[in-house]
């Protein structure tokens, strides 16, 4: 990716690498790309963990009524994630935007893998496993719905099983992109 002094972007996401975003996070590698966003470890400098930032990605001036619709509903992504608190709800660490107008998430850094990776590895999950995953699922879904957030867009790439020590399966629903608040 490349940038003006106007805030556009276009290509790889490479120029971001190794700027510090909101004064706090330097950005180290990219991770992904998704529909609205391009994603990338990070480092919190002040305490020296491991993020992860997703930074909007632009019509480069091309449309600018869609770079405005892209930009509230990254802003909504921000404030509903924000709003949850569940264990298996990704947290959101901090949301802002650059002098160039970049805008971003800081997301907690997840190790492990998409659901649906694992559903392209293993093709079957045993019954018992797909009950677990599915009632942490709905746990998060849970709170979301009570804090007026609809997640919109639940699918199994959207869906982390992490590992925390003895803990395997620990489930982590993310993206609230297209999420609808109530």
């Amino acid at each position: 990716m490349t940038e003006s002094s106007g805030g556009e972007q276009r290509g790889s996401g490479e120029a971001l690498i190794g700027r510090v975003l909101g004064g706090a996070f330097r950005v180290e590698s990219q991770i992904g790309e998704g529909a609205m966003g391009l994603v990338y470890l990070a480092r919190q400098l002040s305490i020296d963990r491991e993020v992860v930032v997703k930074v909007l990605k632009r019509t480069g001036g091309r449309d600018a009524a869609l770079d405005e619709l892209l930009a509230k509903r990254f802003r909504r992504e921000a404030q509903a994630t924000a709003r949850l608190t569940h264990p298996h709800t990704v947290r959101v660490i901090d949301y802002g935007e650059t002098q160039e107008g970049l805008q971003f998430i800081v997301f907690e850094r997840l190790v492990g893998e998409s659901l649906d990776a694992i559903l392209k590895r293993e093709q079957r999950l045993d019954p018992a496993r797909v009950a677990r995953v599915g009632a942490k699922i709905a746990r998060s879904l849970d709170e979301a719905h009570a804090a007026g957030v609809i997640h919109r867009d639940l699918k199994p790439e959207n869906v982390f099983l992490c590992a925390y020590g003895d803990q395997r399966d620990v489930v982590k629903v993310m993206d609230f992109g297209v999420a609808r608040l109530l």
